[in-house]
């Protein structure tokens, strides 16, 4: 008797059927802020995620060579798909882009818990416009969509990669993006492998950043403002999606 891949499932009528309820109201959600929903392939070329995450997401994704040479993978995230959908037909597209998808993705890292190698995953986005109120529009949609599947307790983590982005330049971090591989790894792998993931990419303060970045929130962010500009201008950004939040209540 054959068994599914390990990090997959399968999808009985009863599940399906809770799969499309949840998906529907997702759509509906959506479209009622004005986005409407795209698709990608499920596969795509190595060279076009590498160009984001580097040559060594190769070992962290499903990537294979087709009968014609090229390498390919099964897609692990959304972004490179859309960057590369709006770059094709960018004179073509009017600004602002209120666009979402729910994608199947995959990736291959040790199955556990809520993180399985093949998962869905929304993606709710606006292009061309560089104004908080389209941060807070897209966070208000993930409110919305909780709410509309009837959940009341949960949090949202916002973030701006700007932010981490000084901060590993305040302590002279050179492999920046290197470092934001190994961040973003944080909550995926055993604490000793990131530790060291950390200092082999030659971050020596470590425990510095990571204290800085476990402590950070919105009501303590502009005590952190005046290192550099780069974090000046991610606790403005912040602070600002904050404001138009309270004020949208």
């Amino acid at each position: 008797m054959f068994q599914r891949l390990r990090g997959t499932r399968d999808f009985y009528p009863e599940e399906m059927a809770a799969r499309n309820k949840v998906f529907k109201i997702i759509r509906e959600t959506a479209e009622r802020y004005g986005f409407v929903e795209i698709v990608s392939p499920a596969i795509e070329s190595f060279d076009l995620i590498a160009k984001k995450s580097g040559e060594d997401i190769r070992e962290e994704i499903y990537a294979f060579e087709d009968k014609g040479g090229r390498t390919i993978c099964l897609i692990p995230e959304f972004t490179p798909s859309v960057s590369r959908m709006i770059a094709n037909r960018q004179k073509e597209l009017g600004k602002p882009l209120k666009w979402f998808s729910i994608p199947r993705h995959w990736r291959y890292e040790r199955p556990q818990s809520g993180r399985l190698r093949e998962f869905y995953q929304l993606n709710v986005d606006i292009f061309g416009s560089k104004s908080p109120k389209a941060d807070t529009e897209v966070l208000s949609v993930g409110i919305s969509i909780m709410l509309n599947l009837g959940l009341k307790d949960f949090l949202f983590h916002i973030s701006n990669r700007e932010f981490l982005h000084g901060l590993l330049q305040e302590y002279n971090v050179s492999g920046i993006h290197e470092a934001f591989r190994i961040i973003d790894k944080r909550e995926k792998i055993p604490e000793e492998e990131f530790i060291e993931s950390l200092l082999n990419c030659g971050i020596k303060n470590y425990d510095e950043i990571l204290d800085v970045l476990d402590s950070v929130n919105i009501d303590n962010i502009e005590n952190f403002k005046g290192r550099n500009k780069m974090m000046d201008r991610s606790i403005d950004n912040l602070l600002d999606i904050s404001r138009y939040l309270d004020y949208y209540g």
